[in-house]
């Protein structure tokens, strides 16, 4: 019997189990999970940790074991049908030019770099379960900084080359976004930490949105605010 490595895949809010033969490649994975998902091969888009990029690395080399949970970003090949449907009638309605001082100049400036390479795909359509670690994106000073929801500790954490800033879920007040209309699926992500006192985090994916603020700011919902039932 051949030796095989075996591992967990999160799509949505399904999870697989998977077993492959130990040589098996990152493609190899892809097209096994195209046959389950119904995700194209081509279009999925896999993280462990950062996104994994080349379709001929070894799965062995990974390091994976029975309880590593790789994330699997794609639409279905129906999903792909009815969004590219709601897409255009979307874009139709909106022909209009994004004046190029609709962000104030320092929010301007990041937004012309575009997303990050290593940003998550930006879903219009989705909501998806925030993972742990959101890589890929701009903190207030455009440099390069990723998200991590600490969930044991009750705390957020944005880290970039040379620091980390921690932040209680108690001390965000609320969570917002606006949309990056030029990068559609993209926001810029606002932590409300005080009256005057706000934390931008830009290309944060909007489909992970509603579960983060459901996370962190229970009481408010869909902008309503339930604090006072509690």
């Amino acid at each position: 019997m051949s030796e095989t490595i075996s591992f967990k895949v999160t799509h949505g809010k399904i999870q697989y189990s998977i077993s492959l033969p130990i040589q098996s490649t990152v493609k190899d994975l892809k097209n096994y999970l195209e046959q389950q998902t119904r995700v194209p091969a081509n279009l999925q888009k896999l993280f462990l940790k950062g996104p994994l990029k080349n379709n001929d690395t070894i799965l062995s080399s990974l390091n994976l074991r029975e309880t590593t949970k790789i994330l699997l970003v794609g639409s279905t090949a129906d999903e792909i049908s009815i969004t590219s449907n709601i897409r255009t009638s979307i874009e139709e309605e909106r022909k209009i030019d994004i004046p190029r001082d609709a962000f104030p100049p320092d929010q301007q400036r990041i937004i012309d770099k575009g997303p990050p390479a290593d940003a998550f795909p930006g879903d219009l359509f989705s909501n998806i379960n925030v993972p742990d670690t959101v890589p890929g994106l701009y903190n207030h000073a455009g440099a390069n900084a990723r998200l991590t929801v600490k969930k044991e500790i009750d705390e957020v954490w944005i880290v970039n080359n040379t620091s980390t800033k921690r932040i209680p879920f108690a001390a965000i007040g609320n969570i917002n976004y606006i949309p990056i209309l030029k990068y559609p699926g993209y926001t810029i992500l606002t932590l409300v930490l005080g009256p005057s006192n706000k934390y931008n985090l830009y290309f944060f994916p909007q489909q992970f949105f509603n579960t983060l603020k459901t996370l962190i700011c229970p009481l408010f919902i869909d902008g309503l605010d339930l604090s006072q039932f509690k």
